[in-house]
């Protein structure tokens, strides 16, 4: 592959790859890091790139990898998992992040609830930042039907939070900003 194919063909990906690290590792550092890691890995391996059927499933796979050994990483560290302020705009208190801990693993509980359908599609969309077109094709189901699962299960979760926290008024928001 030449310099220029690689540039049409993979670089175009790089602001996806951003959004999927961001969303892994929650600092814009981090995350443009982890894409110029795997820019650079994919660089390595780009006579071999065309033997993939999808580019964009390669490159969306070597960065939630490498996002997700950075996490791994840095939690092993000891370093902070999360980078973000709390609504006062001040670094969490250990209650604020114990707290946030435990909301991701109780949504995440619930996600793993609902039916096949409804739970992959709200991940891909809410978790993962796909479009319901790329989630269309990865499940094989129309867009309509992708839109309509990830639809009912935003509302479902909204039913289980809503009179236990009054943060999680939203569960669609909540998914994606928590999750």
């Amino acid at each position: 592959m030449t310099r220029e194919e690689f540039i049409n063909e993979v670089l175009r990906y790089s602001g996806r790859l951003y959004s999927v690290a961001f969303r892994i590792l929650r600092s814009n550092e981090d995350a443009e890091d982890a894409v110029q890691e795997t820019l650079l890995r994919l660089w390595n391996k780009r006579n071999d790139i065309s033997h993939y059927e999808s580019i964009e499933a390669l490159c969306v796979t070597v960065i939630r990898n490498l996002a997700l050994d950075r996490l791994r990483q840095r939690k092993r560290e000891g370093g902070s998992m999360n980078h973000e302020l709390n609504e006062t705009g001040q670094i969490p208190s250990p209650h604020e992040v114990l707290q946030a801990h435990e909301t991701i693993a109780r949504i995440s509980e619930a996600i793993n609830r609902l039916p096949d359908a409804m739970s992959e599609a709200i991940r891909k969309r809410d978790v993962e930042g796909e479009s319901y077109e790329e989630i269309a094709v990865a499940t094989g189901q129309n867009i309509n039907s992708v839109r309509v699962a990830v639809s009912r299960a935003r509302k479902i979760l909204q039913e289980q939070f809503r009179y236990e926290r009054p943060g999680l008024q939203k569960a669609g928001s909540a998914v994606a900003k928590v999750l």
